[in-house]
């Protein structure tokens, strides 16, 4: 009960998206559409029928933690409001499937700039690198001053 709860609060304020639409954009969760893999879940590119690109988080659900997580996420990144974090624009549940959908950013994670593996022309020349890491200390100190759980 509890989760309908925190759900219809979500509801609110994050955009409900459909499963059906979320599957036929990520190609039934095609492996070709897999872009990252996380501790709790697998993101993948979808396309919409409007040619929108987004990203879908589908939260693996063979653990016990995974309605937890799923709500602690809903609750942070639904407060969380500034230029250089990727916003959450909608959710959906369905039977066991948790999803979090986001903006796709084209130029890929941070992660993958900071540590390439196969792709020479990723590698960062060290006055990009020196302003990147000045951003994410400047985007720290305001999660830190200006966020309240």
């Amino acid at each position: 009960m509890e989760m309908r709860w925190m759900i219809g609060r979500f509801e609110r304020t994050i955009n409900k998206m459909s499963f059906a639409e979320l599957s036929n954009a990520t190609g039934s969760f095609s492996l070709d559409n897999v872009i990252g893999f996380g501790k709790w879940g697998t993101m993948y590119k979808a396309t919409l029928s409007n040619g929108w690109f987004l990203v879908v988080k589908k939260l693996h659900h063979d653990f016990e933690q995974s309605e937890k997580q799923f709500i602690s996420e809903l609750l942070a990144l639904s407060r969380l409001r500034h230029e250089k974090l990727i916003p959450l624009l909608g959710f959906c549940i369905q039977n066991n499937e948790k999803l979090l959908v986001y903006k796709y950013m084209s130029n890929g994670n941070l992660y993958n700039w900071l540590h390439p593996v196969a792709d020479a022309s990723k590698i960062l020349e060290w006055p990009l690198g020196v302003k990147i890491a000045i951003g994410v200390a400047r985007g720290l100190v305001c999660l830190h001053h200006n966020t309240k759980f």
